[in-house]
């Protein structure tokens, strides 16, 4: 190098590489210049081979707590003059999947829309079915109403929203449902943003029923990854659900 000590490499996504690029890196490896560092990065480290693995130091990355990106998010919020609800702080942060990078790229886009940001306008915004909309179908899959549940999965399936983001959406609010019921300290592991009304909801059932709608709803999701008619296999799993939970 003519400025520098070393030239550094970042090879991302190693864990991709054919059998071949392994070999061939590991011969660079063996021998390596001594004015070369190489930066591998992979999110699946153990399917590099172990010869490769034994020649590198290895530091593993962690995903950032949600407790800090919210704080950050609502520095940020503060400095730029927007006016936010923790709900909506809480939803960008879990939308962005723990990547605080993430979280202030879609603070940011939404700020370009509104000075004022809440959860309606984050999932508006974001692209994801509203939270209030899966807190309806179990509000009537409670009240047996089948007809409102199966209008409402339609209006989802024609506004453009894949059977299977509906019924992972559904069993998610499951999964915060048996939080609920089952520990003192689920407000802070939820995903939801309307607690009380989920625990109103909640209060007739059991945590038995809660857990065997889950086993049923993890069951339908498998199935309908290769079901022909994914759109009929999710309305047959939103009425088989009311059974399960002895709704009908």
């Amino acid at each position: 190098p003519f400025y520098a000590s070393y030239n550094r490499y970042l090879l991302d996504v190693c864990h991709q590489w054919s059998k071949q690029a392994h070999n061939a890196f590991l011969r660079c490896l063996e021998t390596p210049p001594k004015h070369v560092i190489f930066i591998l990065a992979t999110t699946e480290s153990q399917k590099l081979l172990s010869t490769i693995k034994s020649r590198c130091l290895e530091f593993p990355f962690r995903r950032i707590n949600n407790d800090s990106i919210m704080a950050r998010l609502k520095e940020v919020a503060t400095a730029e003059n927007l006016t936010i609800s923790d709900g909506a702080l809480k939803k960008i942060t879990l939308l962005s999947g723990g990547s605080l990078r993430d979280s202030l790229s879609l603070l940011d886009r939404i700020a370009l829309h509104s000075t004022d940001i809440n959860v309606d306008l984050v999932e508006q915004l974001s692209g994801v079915i509203p939270e209030a909309i899966f807190l309806e179908i179990a509000e009537d899959i409670k009240a047996e109403d089948l007809t409102s549940v199966l209008i409402k999965g339609n209006e989802l399936l024609a506004q453009g929203n894949d059977p299977n983001s509906i019924i992972l959406g559904v069993l998610f609010l499951f999964t915060d449902f048996l939080k609920l019921k089952t520990s003192s300290k689920a407000e802070l592991l939820v995903r939801i943003t309307h607690i009380e009304r989920a625990k109103k909801l909640i209060s007739d059932w059991d945590s038995f029923n809660i857990v065997r709608a889950l086993n049923y709803l993890s069951e339908a999701q498998k199935q309908l990854q290769n079901h022909k008619s994914p759109d009929i296999w999710l309305e047959v799993s939103l009425l088989n659900l009311m059974i399960v939970l002895g709704a009908v």
